[in-house]
């Protein structure tokens, strides 16, 4: 369940928007009780790919860390192999997050140094920047990236699906 006082939700941090925070404030204990009745609240579903990449990972890790039992398989004979096969999938499953750490980019960075750097003036175009051309192609490169570790994670879920108890 999210924090309902999260910093970011309070209704008095932006005063000039005091009725809409207000509202999105009681909002999140709607939506908390809609979590605890059904299970996923209307917001979850708005952005169901983030939240479930959200969820995912930090479900696995905690089965990772607390399970008791295993599916004592050819593939899985040890605990430890089955707990590193939880961790690896968790990881798989973050990484294929967009705007998580795992793969950094430092075009993104230049191009918006060099719109901050020419934002003074009035006679520029954005398509102008150097930078645009290498920001595209590390968005496709990474892109790519996350495309290929969701596909390995669905593929590793798809084969022990039946097996994530605990």
């Amino acid at each position: 369940m999210s924090n309902v006082f999260k910093y970011g939700w309070v209704p008095w941090r932006y005063p000039r928007n005091w009725k809409g925070n207000t509202g999105l404030f009681f909002r999140q204990f709607k939506w908390a009780y809609q979590r605890a009745t059904r299970g996923f609240a209307d917001c979850d579903v708005w952005n169901m790919d983030n939240w479930l990449l959200d969820v995912i990972p930090g479900a696995l890790k905690q089965l990772a860390d607390n399970h008791y039992g295993w599916p004592g398989t050819e593939q899985f004979p040890e605990p430890e192999d089955w707990t590193q096969y939880l961790k690896d999938m968790a990881q798989k499953f973050y990484s294929a997050k967009e705007d998580n750490d795992f793969y950094p980019m430092p075009e993104h960075d230049k191009w918006w140094k060099w719109i901050e750097d020419h934002d003074a003036q009035l006679d520029f175009n954005r398509d102008d920047n150097p930078y645009t051309q290498s920001m595209l192609d590390e968005d496709k490169r990474n892109n790519d990236k996350r495309m290929r570790d969701f596909a390995e994670a669905w593929s590793m879920m798809g084969d022990v699906f039946w097996h994530l108890w605990d």
